[in-house]
């Protein structure tokens, strides 16, 4: 997964951007939640600064948030919530989204089971260097 490159003096600099619009604070902060580095981990938090920050158009913010309601940790587990914000994120082509988008069109999590759709996304990731997707696309 990607991590935004960004570099903040405090934490507290940080909520302070982020509660003032800052996509990449915003992003930040939920990542901070959700991994509980520096902060305890919470994951309401993680979910309102991520989706904060998907809303804005961040496409880690919405892979990641996809994630949170794929996994059902501590967030109930939604997966048509989840496919919302991976089918936003793999729009944009990067390898690792369009694979994660195929494995639920493969599943059939939060859409109904489509193999020409996991087959689509399964060779975009591949043709675009994802490795797992190339192992997929070997067992089609």
């Amino acid at each position: 997964m990607k991590r935004p490159i960004v570099s903040y003096s405090s934490l507290e600099h940080l909520q302070n951007l982020a509660e003032a619009g800052d996509l990449d604070a915003q992003c930040c902060l939920g990542i901070i939640y959700s991994e509980g580095v520096e902060l305890t981990k919470n994951i309401t938090e993680a979910s309102k600064w991520l989706r904060c920050a998907a809303e804005q158009g961040s496409v880690d913010a919405q892979f990641r948030l996809g994630l949170l309601y794929s996994q059902g940790n501590d967030l109930p587990l939604n997966h048509p919530e989840a496919f919302k914000w991976f089918s936003l994120a793999a729009q944009h082509g990067d390898c690792d989204y369009e694979f994660k988008l195929g494995t639920l069109y493969a599943s059939g999590h939060g859409v109904p089971k489509n193999r020409r759709e996991a087959l689509k996304y399964f060779r975009s990731a591949a043709k675009n260097g994802n490795p797992l997707a190339r192992l997929a696309l070997a067992k089609f």
